[in-house]
């Protein structure tokens, strides 16, 4: 029925959730941090009704690691995509709601929940995904996400995005351009995720 992702010192044990895969989260690379949480979404190959992702892992709870990676569920073609997404922590919204990518409560399908287990169990519960395949890219619309830090200006993330429109229309792979798969033109990262998610009602358009 869904997948909690739990850290190894995780008080959630699997006796509490039968329905549920139990994913623990390993050493995280932060020196790749986008490559890293698109290789774990993909290799998660369940399908899902419900996915919880701990808001704080890595070493630094500053960082809130848990909405990057609940951004990626949700922007990464996998059979959970479009999984109704729990993040548990013990911070309220009103405390995290600056953070970059607390955006993604916005959206439908999508919510910050108490970290114990009643509430837990509770969401578990959840029966049926809120947003669908064909709402998709209108919810993530809801949102907005700065370009990287890491691409100098608008002008290099247009020429790329501008690349990839080009290259889907033709019917070409991006993964087989090679030039788009460098560590500076990653395509992992969830800004481009994000562009491809939230633009994909337009496909194949002029």
């Amino acid at each position: 029925m869904g997948i909690i992702f739990i850290l190894p010192d995780s008080l959630i044990a699997q006796d509490g959730f039968k329905d549920y895969t139990l994913v623990e989260i390993g050493e995280v690379d932060h020196e790749h941090l986008d490559q890293w949480m698109d290789k774990i979404v993909k290799q998660v190959k369940q399908e899902a009704v419900n996915v919880f992702v701990p808001l704080v892992f890595g070493g630094t709870g500053t960082d809130l690691l848990g909405l990057r990676l609940g951004m990626h569920i949700r922007c990464t073609q996998s059979p959970s995509q479009c999984a109704n997404i729990f993040i548990y922590g013990t911070e309220s919204l009103n405390k995290i709601r600056h953070h970059e990518f607390a955006c993604l409560f916005q959206t439908s399908g999508t919510a910050l929940i108490d970290y114990n287990l009643h509430t837990l169990q509770k969401f578990a519960r959840q029966a049926l995904p809120v947003v669908s395949m064909d709402e998709l890219a209108k919810e993530m619309g809801k949102i907005h996400l700065e370009v990287p830090k890491n691409h100098y200006d608008n002008h290099s993330i247009a020429n790329i995005w501008g690349m990839h429109r080009i290259l889907e229309m033709a019917g070409v792979e991006m993964s087989d351009i090679e030039s788009l798969n460098t560590e500076r033109n990653q395509l992992y990262n969830i800004y481009f995720k994000w562009l491809l998610t939230k633009n994909a009602s337009s496909n194949n358009t002029a």
